[in-house]
């Protein structure tokens, strides 16, 4: 599972990335990614919820997420909505 990490901190990085170039200054994208995953990262303290429960606990129905999600799992990339 650790072999996961570099390929998770490279998604990170290219979220503020792709912000500079939709004309958010390079900086603030940077603070605003660390700031949203550091987040995320403080939820995945809360044991009484399951990871299943944690991903649909940040969908709105019909949303961003749920719709990436739902891409995603049909690509085959991961599975969404157990």
């Amino acid at each position: 599972m650790t072999g996961t990490l570099t390929a998770h901190y490279a998604y990170l990085a290219t979220l503020p990335s792709w912000a500079a170039d939709h004309g958010i200054a390079p900086g603030d994208a940077d603070r605003y990614v660390r700031s949203l995953f550091q987040g995320v990262g403080r939820s995945l303290g809360d044991e009484a919820r399951s990871l299943d429960r944690l991903a649909a606990d940040h969908e709105t129905p019909n949303g961003n997420n749920e719709r990436d999600c739902r891409c995603a799992a049909s690509r085959g990339m991961l599975v969404c909505g157990r």
